[in-house]
């Protein structure tokens, strides 16, 4: 979180008090420095509409930047017009299949899901979720407030945990490191055909 807020302020660590990731208290509760967020001086100062997903921050349960208590969206204080958080990270259906199977090692270890599940997972949501206010916009509704749309999406790929769609796997990948001969990943040698591997790019020399 000290180089969210750091982007999201233009200010550093020693300046907002940001040192760690777990920050989950309102931004002015670590500084007594004044400070702005982004998508609240677009806001409240340049009449924006302003509407996260996903994690632009830590601490998705209780969104730190985020009126919770007004209803109206056109009249939210703090920096959000509209926030989508998932709490819990995947849905459990996608938690219990990724924690059953697992391939690699220690804190790389991944697991090919369903591709059926992929509409399920937090960032396919948080996507779907701003096409949707796009094109209502752009059918004419006003789910905005009539004003100017400061559009933000946080992807929590490729933070672990490594739940990733079966499609996007290739066949070349190792599920073992320890396999002994161990066989590259990559079409080895260069140019063999037919592939043995994942063809690469040319390298720079």
């Amino acid at each position: 979180m000290p180089s969210r807020m750091a982007m999201l302020t233009g200010k550093v660590p020693d300046y907002t008090g940001v040192y760690r990731n777990m920050a989950c208290k309102p931004i002015r509760d670590y500084t007594d420095n004044e400070i702005f967020v982004l998508p609240e001086y677009l806001k409240d100062s340049a009449g924006y509409f302003t509407y996260g997903a996903g994690k632009i921050a830590h601490c998705y349960d209780t969104y730190p930047e985020y009126d919770t208590l007004t209803t109206d969206p056109c009249a939210k204080t703090l920096s959000w017009n509209k926030y989508i958080v998932f709490p819990g990270g995947e849905q459990p259906d996608v938690k219990a299949y990724g924690d059953s199977v697992t391939l690699g090692q220690g804190g790389l270890r991944r697991t090919p899901i369903p591709d059926s599940m992929e509409t399920k997972m937090w960032d396919y949501q948080a996507t779907d979720s701003l096409i949707a206010f796009i094109n209502a916009v752009g059918s004419g509704a006003d789910p905005a407030c009539g004003k100017p749309l400061m559009l933000t999406i946080g992807y929590k790929k490729p933070h672990q945990t490594l739940y990733i769609p079966e499609k996007y796997f290739s066949p070349y990948y190792q599920d073992s490191w320890t396999s002994y001969p161990y066989r590259k990943p990559y079409n080895f040698p260069e140019g063999s055909s037919p592939y043995n591997g994942i063809v690469m790019p040319p390298q720079p020399l």
